[in-house]
C-alpha cells in the first residue's frame, strides 16, 4: 500500500488529498465581527500575503465588513515578524490611514502592531484596538494582554492522525474513499487589547 498522505493546516485546491485544517476564513470573520460589535467600522487587516490560509483570513475580514470593506485598509508587511508589523503600521499611520482597530493575520503581527501604536503614544485599546489570530500562549503576557482567535492545533493533530489511521484501515479492507476536507471552528479569546472606538 502507498503511504497515505494528507494536508495538515492547509488544503489542496483540486481536492486530490484529504485535509484537516482550521477554518481560517471564519476565524478572521469572527475577529472582525467582534470588533464591529464593539462599534468599530474602520478595521484594518495586517498581513503577510503568500499562503492560501492567509488569503482565507483576508476573505473572512472582507466578508465580515460587507459594505464597509475598504481595500486601502489592508496593511501588507514583508515578513512574519513583529518588527515588520511595526514598520507596516508606522507606514500606514504616516500615510494618514484612518482606522480604529486592527485584525492581524497572526499574533506575532499583532504584537508588532501594539508596539508601533504604543511607541507613537497611542493607547491600546483606548485609541486603537488590536486583535490577533493564532491563540499563541505568549499573547496573554503582552501589555495589554492580546485578544485573539485561537486555532485548535491539538484537535487538528488528533483528527489528522485519526484520518490517516482510518484511511489505512479502509485500504486494507479494499475500500477507497474520495478525499475529504475537515475544517474546524476557531474560538475567540477576549482579553484587554480590544475595546470600543474612541468617542
Amino acid at each position: 500500500l502507498a503511504c497515505p498522505t494528507l494536508f495538515v493546516c492547509g488544503d489542496g485546491p483540486r481536492m486530490l488529498l484529504s485535509s484537516v485544517t482550521p477554518c481560517t476564513r471564519s476565524a478572521a470573520a469572527l475577529a472582525t465581527r467582534h470588533l464591529i460589535g464593539l462599534g468599530h467600522k474602520r478595521i484594518a487587516f495586517l498581513n503577510r500575503p503568500g499562503r492560501r490560509t492567509i488569503l482565507r483570513r483576508f476573505e473572512g475580514w472582507k466578508d465580515a465588513l460587507g459594505a464597509d470593506f475598504d481595500p486601502a485598509l489592508a496593511i501588507t508587511v514583508e515578513d512574519w515578524t513583529a518588527e515588520a508589523a511595526q514598520r507596516g503600521v508606522n507606514d500606514a499611520l504616516d500615510r494618514g490611514l484612518d482606522f480604529t482597530a486592527i485584525v492581524a493575520a497572526g499574533d506575532i503581527l499583532a504584537a508588532g502592531a501594539i508596539a508601533a501604536l504604543q511607541t507613537r503614544g497611542m493607547a491600546v485599546p483606548g485609541q486603537v484596538s488590536v486583535l490577533g489570530i493564532d491563540g499563541l500562549p505568549q499573547g496573554q503576557y503582552l501589555s495589554p494582554a492580546l485578544s485573539t482567535v485561537s486555532i485548535p492545533m491539538h484537535a487538528v493533530g488528533a483528527l489528522s492522525l485519526e484520518l490517516l489511521c482510518e484511511t489505512v484501515r479502509l485500504r486494507k479492507a479494499g475500500v477507497a474513499l474520495p478525499a475529504r476536507r475537515i475544517e474546524l471552528a476557531c474560538e475567540l479569546i477576549q482579553r484587554a487589547s480590544c475595546g470600543p472606538p474612541p468617542a
